[in-house]
């Protein structure tokens, strides 16, 4: 009876593993785009990216399914620690080489170009539509702002001051910006308003969407270890 109850708990045990959730998916010799791809590193304008079992929780993936279903996990267009990671779900269709993605999120439609595609390695080229074209100049923009005033140590609020910048969709500014009295103001000013004049035109040439809330004004700047912080009482 002993090893009847052993050989029991042990077909248990097995059966118990083999139906445990797995994301795995078998390499697909017929569609070697099928299957799960992440630990993404950049080359210029290309990704290339490994084949895993489960995409990682906090790094860039992508999950191509059977029956042309698709889904991205990303952090969006977030630069700055920390990132929050989501799912995005979509449909995809290859011909000829060109992956042609459409989701429910922006940017709505875009095209990944295959340069080479093996078992274990995907390497893609993303080809930018217009409105992502767009977009990618209002951040170059943006970082032309920050680039001016990020190495610059905040040791004395006296020192400080802060400005508006950008334009919502829906009217007012998208938020407020700390900056030195020590740069040149003028200059800096200049370059949040060219900012702000672009995304106001982004905003009408694509129809986007904003809430219709006003950011708190901030009244002060503090300085905490280093960096500037906004105050708002």
């Amino acid at each position: 009876m002993k090893k009847i109850g052993f050989a029991i708990a042990i077909m248990c045990c097995f059966m118990s593993m083999r139906c445990e959730p797995t994301d795995e998916t078998p390499v697909d010799l017929d569609n070697l785009l099928i299957g799960n791809w992440s630990h993404p590193e950049y080359a210029g304008d290309s990704i290339t990216l490994q084949r895993v079992n489960v995409l990682p929780e906090n790094s860039y993936g992508l999950k191509f399914k059977t029956k042309g279903e698709f889904e991205e996990h990303t952090s969006g267009w977030l630069r700055t620690p920390p990132l929050f990671f989501s799912d995005y779900s979509g449909v995809y269709k290859l011909m000829d080489g060109v992956i042609s993605i459409t989701q429910n999120h922006f940017p709505n439609n875009y095209t990944l170009r295959i340069v080479s595609l093996t078992e274990d390695e995907l390497i893609l080229i993303r080809e930018l539509s217009d409105q992502e074209q767009d977009y990618r100049d209002l951040m170059t923009k943006f970082d032309e702002i920050l680039a001016s005033i990020e190495d610059i140590p905040c040791n004395n609020e006296q020192d400080w001051k802060f400005a508006a910048y950008g334009a919502k969709a829906c009217g007012g500014s998208q938020g407020y910006l700390a900056y030195p009295k020590t740069i040149d103001e003028e200059k800096f000013l200049k370059i949040i308003g060219e900012y702000t004049h672009l995304e106001d035109d982004y905003n009408m040439k694509w129809g986007v969407f904003s809430t219709c809330d006003l950011p708190l004004q901030p009244t002060a700047v503090s300085c905490e270890n280093g960096l500037p912080v906004l105050v708002f009482n």
